[in-house]
């Protein structure tokens, strides 16, 4: 019997292996059971230590005590080796991307020690992501998912080096394999056929999703516009991750154009991180090349996002009315008062303004 731990990078089909891994049922594969298919929050609350685990972004949004995910760890833990000690498949996959993220060692070491009580072999499996596409992908995750609301170049940088050194050095550079997120590297040119040929089982066809839950320019704009200058990121509560995909999925559908930074933005980046692009190409013995276009519309300061979102009044006012609508037959009361408190709010502004 061996593990695979499927280490990410972000961005790099993670969400549809998973969920290929999660609904395939059979006796060659076992799947770690947790609360969702994908394994980061697991990881972090298992092995990262004390500290760490308390920063996390997930667990600050919802609001978790340090002493509620000590009581969670201890509970997950009894878990998960009730799983593995009923466990009988020849294959088992933990997956998250958040085990490649540049944080401590310790959470890494931590879990090799843990798993190393189940499994003699243990490999590793990671997908690299070249560096322009990463910092275009990865700024759209974070203002999704952390409510990020600047646009900083460098804190986008993949940080190759500080992601992999430490499985490297935690579970053998031999048991590592770490692949270019490109094409011409991957089974097929797909991410999901080439994991499940890499940890030797053969992919079944209704287990190939399409994942993809990138956003519009023009609806990027707007939650940036939101995150920045509106409300913010919902926190504080445990249905907080459900009530911000809530808010994005309605934006989904505004404007067709594709999101990318200027090449003048990023060039300065590159420039100051050839040294980190040189350790990842001189680990995997190849050029990691972006396979990607500049938008016809390429982004360089926080202002020219401003400036798309306030070209999006149509698209939201529809947007709107379209949810308001939604809920109007079971709570008409609510949706007047929200509408009427929208219409005053607009009245009083436009009153406040004339008047200066």
């Amino acid at each position: 019997m061996k593990l695979i731990i499927h280490a990410g990078m972000n961005k790099t089909g993670s969400s549809s292996i998973q969920h290929s891994l999660a609904s395939h049922n059979s006796a060659d594969l076992n799947y770690i059971k947790w609360r969702s298919q994908n394994h980061s929050d697991m990881f972090v609350l298992l092995f990262h230590e004390a500290a760490t685990r308390s920063r996390y972004h997930v667990f600050r949004t919802q609001g978790i005590s340090e002493q509620e995910l000590a009581k969670e760890r201890e509970h997950w833990l009894d878990n998960l080796s009730r799983q593995l000690d009923a466990n009988s498949a020849p294959v088992t996959v933990f997956s998250g991307e958040d085990i490649s993220q540049p944080t401590p060692m310790s959470g890494c070491q931590n879990m090799f020690d843990y798993f190393s009580n189940f499994f003699d072999e243990i490999k590793v499996i990671a997908y690299v992501r070249p560096p322009r596409s990463f910092m275009n992908s990865t700024f759209q995750q974070r203002v999704k998912s952390s409510g990020l609301s600047e646009i900083r170049a460098q804190s986008l940088w993949p940080k190759y080096k500080a992601r992999f050194e430490k499985l490297d050095l935690v579970f053998g550079k031999d048991n590592v394999e770490l692949v270019p997120f490109v094409k011409d590297c991957m089974l097929d040119g797909d991410v999901v056929r080439d994991f499940w040929n890499r940890i030797g089982l053969e992919c079944p066809q209704s287990s190939i999703p399409r994942v993809n839950d990138s956003l519009s320019l023009e609806a990027l704009a707007l939650l940036f516009y939101q995150r920045k200058l509106g409300g913010g990121l919902r926190t504080g509560r445990r249905d907080a991750r459900i009530l911000n995909n809530a808010f994005i999925q309605t934006l989904e559908n505004v404007g067709t154009e594709k999101f990318s930074f200027s090449n003048e933005f990023l060039n300065s980046t590159f420039q100051k991180n050839a040294v980190d692009l040189a350790w990842m190409e001189e680990r995997i013995g190849q050029k990691l090349a972006d396979q990607v276009s500049q938008s016809s519309t390429p982004i360089s300061t926080e202002s020219d996002l401003i400036g798309i979102a306030l070209e999006q009044i149509e698209a939201l006012s529809e947007i709107t009315v379209r949810e308001a609508l939604k809920v109007s037959a079971d709570h008409p009361d609510l949706v007047v008062q929200h509408l009427l408190q929208c219409l005053r709010n607009i009245c009083e502004t436009h009153a406040t303004v004339g008047s200066q």
